[in-house]
């Protein structure tokens, strides 16, 4: 079999991604198979496991590149002069995210998926280094803002990160599962609830 080129390699590890992510959302992650993804993406199952090896492995590609996106989303806030500045562009741009169908969808699915996926080691592992990955960025934000003054140094960090995802997975939740409409009202009265807790 002749080698195919990077970008040809991409554009078809893309395509099957993009087909999954269509299906996943559509019927739910549970409800779609393999059959289903090569038969809508037009390849065949060989190819499809040439690029994985299985749904399950689409599923942790989707969830990389929503990562990505976060990780994206913290490195925006770099070049802000105060922490409460940087924490407001944070929690805005991640509520502002389930405002786009797009990203309600993927949370829908996202949920079934956890709900439902087979705990294993490979697993267990991933949800530990996302989760070490979303606290170490918010918390540094937080400790920035203890250093310069602008925060209470009495604050229990880990509990307020804690909180702090619970609270955009939840509104996530509700706005994606639940349909219930979110809009920048809302958004801007977390800002400010979290925002006036943490300033001395």
């Amino acid at each position: 079999m002749p080698k195919i080129s990077d970008k040809k390699w991409n554009l078809n590890k893309k395509k099957i991604i993009d087909t999954a992510f269509e299906l996943f959302s559509t019927y739910g992650y549970s409800q779609v198979s393999v059959n289903d993804i090569v038969k809508k993406a037009d390849i065949s199952k060989g190819g499809f496991y040439t690029y994985f090896k299985g749904k399950q492995d689409i599923f942790i590609e989707i969830l990389n590149l929503s990562d990505n996106e976060k990780m994206y989303l913290e490195s925006q806030t770099t070049n802000c002069k105060s922490a409460a500045e940087k924490l407001k562009i944070y929690i805005t741009c991640r509520l502002n995210n389930f405002m786009c169908e797009e990203n309600r969808k993927w949370v829908k699915f996202a949920i079934e998926f956890w709900t439902t996926v087979k705990r294993d080691r490979e697993i267990d592992n991933k949800n530990s280094k996302r989760f070490e990955g979303y606290t170490k960025g918010i918390k540094s934000i937080i400790e920035d803002g203890i250093q310069s003054g602008e925060f209470k140094a009495s604050i229990d960090k880990e509990s307020v990160v804690y909180l702090l995802i619970s609270m955009i997975d939840g509104m996530g939740l509700i706005s994606s599962v639940m349909e219930q409409e979110l809009d920048e009202r809302k958004i801007e009265m977390v800002v400010d609830v979290f925002i006036n807790y943490l300033k001395v």
